[in-house]
């Protein structure tokens, strides 16, 4: 049996993946060169989902990408085969085991800003939960301020400082007077 000639690889006209960084990746990739060649799918974000994400997926409002949108085996046949976009048997399409599902950009955005919105209301309560004041404290409101400004990471007026960290303030440390346990008398 005779071993591969070089020509079996001269028969490819571009590397499409150079290895472990920067190369071809489909799932990065494929969107963009879509994009470029169905003009049509522009205004839409694409996602590509195992089976067992999409129900979750179609709930946040992703959509199949399918046959009537555009014919797979001319995407195939024209873009390249390396791609090689199946359908699930039905009319879903997809990339391997994923499908391929698409979003309009300006959902996208509702979604994205949603998304923000809960994560600065989660970061409200995680900070609120750190400060505590006993309901019946004179000084409760402005302990609970207090609190609150520390919390915030532009926080000037107050500084967490353990004990036996050098002070990084604004004025120089004291030099501290030996005299512990260890220091040697003159």
């Amino acid at each position: 049996m005779a071993f591969p000639k070089a020509s079996e690889w001269n028969r490819f006209d571009a590397v499409q993946n150079a290895g472990t960084r920067g190369g071809f990746n489909p799932l990065t990739h494929l969107e963009k060169i879509m994009h470029e060649n169905i003009p049509d799918l522009r205004p839409y974000t694409l996602g590509f989902f195992s089976e067992s994400d999409v129900n979750q997926m179609s709930t946040m409002g992703w959509m199949h990408m399918k046959t009537e949108h555009f014919d797979v085996e001319d995407w195939n046949r024209e873009i390249g085969t390396r791609y090689n976009l199946r359908t699930d048997g039905g009319a879903n399409v997809m990339y391997g085991n994923n499908y391929i599902m698409m979003m309009h950009e300006g959902h996208r955005e509702k979604i994205l800003e949603s998304r923000l919105e809960a994560i600065k209301q989660q970061q409200r309560i995680a900070d609120n939960a750190g400060a505590y004041a006993h309901p019946l404290d004179p000084n409760k409101g402005e302990m609970l301020r207090g609190a609150a400004e520390i919390s915030s990471k532009d926080s000037t007026r107050y500084k967490v400082q353990t004990a036996g960290t050098p002070d990084h303030g604004d004025e120089p440390a004291e030099e501290k007077k030996s005299g512990g346990l260890f220091s040697r008398k003159k």
